[in-house]
């Protein structure tokens, strides 16, 4: 079935893994910053000047904590329609496989209809829409709002509101300063949010009925496998809302925690089943769920109080194990504290030219006529601010994948690392040494030679390199990791080694092709044996 194993081997670089923890600490990064900054302004040092722009670093902070919010919640809706789309593709390769086998398809072919039906995704472009205009106005803060602000309390610059050529009323700009950014969050809390929270529980266990009808229908021509084991929870979601409400907003940041975990928690779960399932497939029912930990199913047992209560049971232990075998090395959680300070740095940078620009406002009020008449420092400024936003996104985006299994997470990680290079040397060599853009200066020398030991433990730890080589691949050579961050694809195409993996399934032969043509793949069933047995030995 080389359709089937296609969406198997290239499940690890499909399926985006976002672990909670580190993604909780990129949401409260801007408040981190915040507090970074509250307590440098209390000093009598060079910092003391920062005390002069508080009321700048909040609103900032505050824009930065909204556009945060925002881009997490557009990463789990885009994983939800990445993984149902594979999914779909998955479901479609079985029922083809189960009719080809002479299996009546008709229930399987039903539950297909009902997932294609529930599972469209049809609020994406509002939700790219509502990251593009959370940009925008970030970038509104920045150079237009910041600047203007001076208290909090009022007596800002005044923004008129207008409708056609008349002003209905004119407000002070801090308002819609603050509070701009969290509508938006609220518009992607109603509208993408809430998808997102209901998904997991609900295409699992769609899921799980799609697995019964194929075991159901496999059954009956002679064909054994099992169905795919439910361990998601479900939250009720006529909860969502009082624990926000009740715990003044911060029953949120607990939601999401949970939106991570369960959906983790499902394609982990998915994983560990596709590999059984494509043993039994291609062997036709021969191999692939043997082991003892399988035989002890509840789906075998058809007593009522016993089956639930051995449902649970099971289902915990499928938990246990599916983490246990995708954990995250240790050494990886070093790189995601490392890049969580370089987001941070990324923050405070930004906070300080913003800050700048407020001792010079009448330099940046220009238009596109009157562009080239700035000076060299105020273009190096602005251009600086564009790119350190640019690289706070790439920055965000490598700390929410780098616990997936996917080879790109790898590379958005090592591009990451070597990027940071870039504005570090700008502000060292090229912008002025002295003023608010310097304050949060790292050691140019220091700080270089650190990233470029990052970049080699990346390339050069076997536990790192392991983790991200795709599924059904001999981990590559050094060499294809380098090039591999460059240009380029780590492996082949998995479907141009579809069929000749399908045909040699369990003869253990070579397969020329993968790392880019450089190296050999073996899939060697003896080994996967062997590791399932000692896996289901208590």
């Amino acid at each position: 079935m080389p359709s089937f194993r296609e969406c198997v081997n290239a499940r690890y670089q499909n399926d985006l893994v976002m672990n909670g923890f580190a993604t909780f600490l990129v949401m409260i990064v801007p408040l981190i910053v915040l507090f970074v900054v509250s307590t440098l302004s209390r000093t009598d040092g060079q910092y003391s000047v920062l005390s002069d722009y508080m009321d700048k670093a909040v609103v900032l902070c505050l824009a930065f904590e909204a556009y945060v919010i925002v881009i997490i919640i557009y990463k789990l809706y885009t994983r939800l329609a990445k993984h149902s789309q594979r999914d779909k593709i998955w479901m479609m390769s079985l029922i083809e496989y189960a009719r080809s086998k002479g299996a009546n398809t008709d229930k399987m072919r039903s539950m297909l209809s009902e997932v294609r039906g529930k599972e469209r995704f049809v609020i994406h472009p509002l939700a790219v829409l509502f990251l593009i205009m959370m940009f925008i106005f970030l970038v509104w803060v920045i150079m237009e709002a910041v600047p203007f602000i001076s208290d909090l309390g009022g007596g800002n610059r005044d923004i008129g509101i207008m409708v056609g050529n008349t002003t209905l009323m004119t407000v002070d700009v801090v308002y819609p300063a603050i509070i701009g950014g969290f509508v938006m969050v609220m518009l992607m809390m109603v509208f993408v949010f809430i998808p997102v929270f209901i998904f997991p529980h609900a295409h699992e266990k769609r899921q799980v009925q799609f697995t019964r009808h194929m075991v159901n229908a496999l059954d009956a021509v002679g064909i054994r496998v099992m169905p795919m084991t439910q361990v998601v929870k479900k939250v009720p979601f006529i909860l969502v809302f009082p624990i926000i409400m009740f715990t003044g907003g911060y029953g949120f940041f607990f939601l999401v925690f949970r939106v991570f975990r369960d959906m983790n928690n499902h394609l982990m779960n998915e994983w560990v089943y596709e590999a059984e399932l494509l043993e039994a497939v291609e062997s036709d029912g021969a191999y692939g769920f043997n082991s003892e930990f399988y035989d002890r199913s509840p789906d075998k047992l058809r007593d009522g109080r016993k089956h639930s209560r051995m449902a649970r049971r099971f289902s915990k232990r499928m938990k246990q194990m599916v983490r246990e075998e995708n954990r995250l090395p240790a050494i990886l959680l070093l790189a995601e504290l490392f890049l969580l300070v370089l987001l941070g740095n990324y923050m405070l940078k930004l906070i300080a030219l913003g800050c700048m620009i407020s001792d010079e406002i009448d330099m940046y009020m220009f238009t596109l006529d009157t562009i080239r008449d700035l000076p060299r420092d105020a273009l190096v400024n602005v251009a600086l601010i564009l790119m350190d936003l640019f690289f706070i996104i790439t920055m965000i985006d490598s700390i929410l994948g780098i616990a997936s299994r996917r080879a790109s997470s790898w590379r958005k990680v090592v591009r990451s690392c070597f990027t940071f290079v870039i504005p570090l040397w700008l502000s060292a060599f090229v912008t002025n040494a002295s003023g608010m853009s310097h304050l949060f200066d790292f050691n140019v020398f220091i700080t270089t030679a650190i990233l470029y030991d990052m970049l080699l433990m990346m390339i050069v730890s076997y536990d790192i390199r392991r983790f991200y080589t795709p599924a059904g691949y001999e981990m590559p050579r050094i060499r294809t990791w380098i090039r591999y961050a460059v240009w380029g694809k780590i492996v082949a195409a998995v479907a141009a080694n579809a069929a000749a993996f399908a045909e040699d399934a369990f003869s253990g032969v070579e397969v020329s092709g993968a790392s880019g043509g450089s190296s050999k793949n073996t899939l060697d069933y003896g080994k996967l044996k062997k590791k399932r047995k000692r896996r289901s030995e208590p």
